[in-house]
């Protein structure tokens, strides 16, 4: 298999993954965006930034 075919390969496994991932396409851009802000939360630098930044709220009421 040569290099080009070996990323296309992997492109086509990261597309379908991602497909499964997100499901109908109703729902997509939701369930996307949740997926997303999950990784941000369990991530080493959110969890840096936040103690830096622990002031800040989502909503901004928090004091």
């Amino acid at each position: 298999m040569t290099s080009s075919e070996r990323k296309r390969a992997q492109r086509m496994r990261d597309r379908r993954m991602a497909i499964d991932a997100i499901g109908h396409e109703a729902d997509a851009p939701l369930r996307a965006l949740l997926d997303l802000l999950g990784r941000v939360e369990d991530s080493e630098p959110a969890r840096h930034w936040h103690d830096g930044h622990g002031w800040l709220s989502a909503s901004g009421m928090d004091s």
